[in-house]
């Protein structure tokens, strides 16, 4: 409670009751002699003098039964008498202050506040102020002063009493709690506990002060800052078997006044400090679990007690919210460190994005598929950007669903920063807000480049389709070979037949009808040799042929086959080497191939053979099973006419199939074409 307060309801009754000119008349109040005895300032009057000194002493008993010092001083500032309470809070007699100033008791800095509570005495007949004294014995002493000023009949301040009280204790408390409010809210972590402990040393005079996190796992105790023998202490850890600190951990508290050394003879750190005076307190949080202790040792016996436990107090609640805080920084950065190694290490793209598509983060494999060469280069990027256009719209819906709270799973086609396109399938999770587990913050996207997989998927359907197809050729082959052997043999006894017509004498009309039966028989034929060729049922004759020269044979009637509105170009390739093949054959092949680009160029133009030498290895095998490993030649014809549709591009080898009108093909050209290049 303020002094003043106190002494207001306190003397209120009394202060009223004193005379103007009072004669105190006490026991253990020296006058302005240095000796015990009366100070007469002017008469009481003679109604009620009794009474008045009565409540006089009364005053000074009760003032001195609560420690209070008492002092009189002139209206200039003179103490005329001093009690021995008020001598003693500055280390000094009675009749060393009678007769001198009272402002040569108070420290300097101190003096404008107590000079201006002196003015307010003055002016209103009280005043009060708290400063640190001038102690003869003592340092660091502190005092509340309260003066109450006694004015003469005509109603100036004649003296006044200054009735103080020693704060010490309670100034050596405030002061930390001042440092924790202003002089140490601006620090975190090492400075904080190095700054709290070295004002914990000063305030409470011991020589070691050290502030630890306990450890379960490692049954230690892992010093975060100290103050040790008016130097920083070096963080260390400290081992809590046979320690007092594990008795503090376990109870709450421990204090050893003295020889706590010799009571735990295996703690090494006691005995090579020579510690005699321990006392420990837990630091705990909120929900009670411990976090740490606060630790103070001293090579004395401790002896302060109550007022060190007293200064732990103050300092336990900050010194537990920051312990949390380092614990908690620590784990997070244990955290994200494990996070950024796995972050890191994970051979799949991993990326956090917002609900903008801004791409946030990305793991260096994400970067090598990208093609970027750091996260700088990229982050901000509209991850929209990267995507294939055709599948931007599903990409688009897909994080959306993320930030409604859904997992995802796609697969679309990116083109990277350098213009290559890759397959990605990607898995998308939300990551949500700590504090509001219902907000989607961020989206977490592991993708893996199926390039490779889905190079594989296609070449396997192709396979697939290859295998079909050739599976169904070869099923045509088979009919169309059974067919044209039994129709065969039925055009060989039809033509025999007609042979023998022509030795027998006709009507020129009856030999012109035999004459178109005989072509007919030629055409169906023809015909049946094609099914056969296809269906590789044909014999073949095979011989070595230049190619060059075969083409440059052909030349001349395939022009004629042409006709005037195409140009025949040949390509010819020197120092060509002969191939094993059936001439017949390949002289069917190009004879098809060139009529086969005249009806693909209905306006004329110009058709081009040409002859190019390739070389197929495993690599070319694996790619296209068909191929074999050796040396070949290509016979390309080339024409200026539209194109193959590419709907149509996959049938072009099937048999009876054609885009022609009714009656303009067979649909066996390019059939045979296959049939007799496989055949080979």
């Amino acid at each position: 409670m303020d002094l003043s307060v106190f002494l207001g309801g306190l003397l209120a009754g009394w202060i009223i009751a004193l005379p103007a000119f009072i004669c105190v008349r006490r026991r253990g109040l020296h006058n302005d002699s240095g000796e015990t005895g009366e100070s007469t300032k002017g008469p009481l009057p003679d109604e009620g003098r009794e009474t008045g000194s009565t409540r006089v002493s009364e005053m000074y008993c009760t003032l001195h039964q609560l420690g209070l010092g008492v002092a009189r001083l002139s209206a200039e500032g003179i103490y005329l008498s001093v009690d021995q309470a008020y001598a003693d809070l500055l280390g000094c007699k009675p009749a060393d202050l009678v007769g001198s100033g009272w402002k040569a008791t108070v420290m300097p800095e101190d003096l404008p506040e107590a000079e201006k509570a002196f003015a307010e005495m003055l002016s209103t007949g009280t005043g009060r102020f708290e400063a640190q004294a001038r102690s003869r014995v003592r340092e660091r002493v502190y005092k509340e002063v309260v003066m109450l000023g006694q004015k003469d009949d005509n109603g100036n301040l004649s003296s006044y009493l200054c009735i103080t009280r020693d704060i010490s204790q309670r100034k050596r408390i405030e002061m930390p709690l001042g440092e924790l409010a202003k002089g140490f809210s601006h620090l975190a972590g090492k400075e904080f506990f190095e700054a709290v402990t070295r004002s914990f040393a000063v305030q409470s005079g011991l020589d070691y002060v050290f502030v630890g996190r306990h450890s379960q796992s490692e049954e230690a105790v892992n010093v975060l800052g100290g103050w040790a023998l008016g130097e920083r202490m070096e963080p260390f850890s400290y081992q809590l078997e046979n320690t007092p600190c594990r008795e503090a951990i376990e109870a709450g508290t421990c204090f050893y006044r003295e020889h706590v050394a010799e009571l735990f003879p295996d703690d090494l750190l006691l005995q090579e400090m020579a510690i005699q005076g321990y006392i420990g307190v837990r630091i705990l949080n909120k929900s009670g679990a411990i976090l740490g202790i606060f630790v103070a040792l001293h090579r004395q016996p401790i002896k302060e007690e109550e007022f060190i436990q007293q200064l732990f107090t103050v300092y336990q609640d900050r010194l537990a919210g920051e312990v949390q805080r380092v614990t908690a920084e620590e784990s997070l950065r244990t955290s994200e460190a494990r996070y950024r190694l796995i972050f890191d290490s994970e051979p799949a793209c991993i990326k956090t994005l917002d609900s903008k598509f801004t791409l946030l983060d990305m793991n260096p494999a994400g970067l090598e598929v990208i093609g970027a060469d750091s996260i700088d280069q990229v982050r901000g990027l509209s991850t929209l950007d990267l995507i294939a256009p055709d599948y931007r719209a599903e990409y688009r819906f897909g994080v959306d669903e993320v930030f409604r709270g859904k997992v995802t799973n796609q697969i679309f086609e990116i083109i990277d920063l350098k213009g290559n396109r890759h397959w990605m399938e990607q898995r998308s999770v939300p990551l949500r807000d700590g504090a509001d587990e219902k907000r989607v913050t961020k989206m977490l996207a592991l993708t893996q480049d199926i390039t490779e997989k889905k190079r594989e998927e296609i070449e396997r359907e192709s396979l697939q389709l290859q295998l079909g197809q050739a599976q169904k050729m070869e099923t045509v082959g088979q009919l169309a070979g059974g067919i044209a052997h039994d129709f065969n043999n039925i055009m060989a006894a039809i033509t025999l037949n007609l042979d023998l017509l022509e030795t027998d004498e006709f009507s020129q009309n009856n030999r012109v009808s035999l004459e178109e039966l005989k072509r007919c028989a030629e055409r169906a034929s023809t015909l049946t040799r094609q099914l056969l060729t296809f269906s590789r049922q044909s014999v073949t004759r095979t011989e070595p042929i230049d190619l060059n020269d075969l083409i440059a044979n052909l030349v001349s009637m395939l022009e004629r086959v042409l006709g005037e509105n195409y140009e025949l170009v040949f390509d010819r390739y020197e120092s060509l080497p002969t191939v094993k093949a059936d001439l017949g054959m390949l002289e069917q092949v190009l004879t098809n191939l060139v009529v086969n680009a005249r009806d693909a160029s209905p306006d004329g133009g110009r058709i081009t053979i040409r002859l190019s030498r390739h070389e197929f290895d495993e690599g070319s095998v694996a790619e296209n099973p068909s191929r074999q490993i050796g040396d070949f030649i290509c016979v390309s014809v080339i024409d200026q006419g539209i194109g193959i549709d590419p709907a149509v591009l996959p049938r072009i080898f099937e048999p009876f199939y054609t885009t022609k009108e009714v009656g303009q093909g067979t649909g066996l050209g390019l059939a045979t074409v296959h049939g007799i290049v496989t055949q080979h």
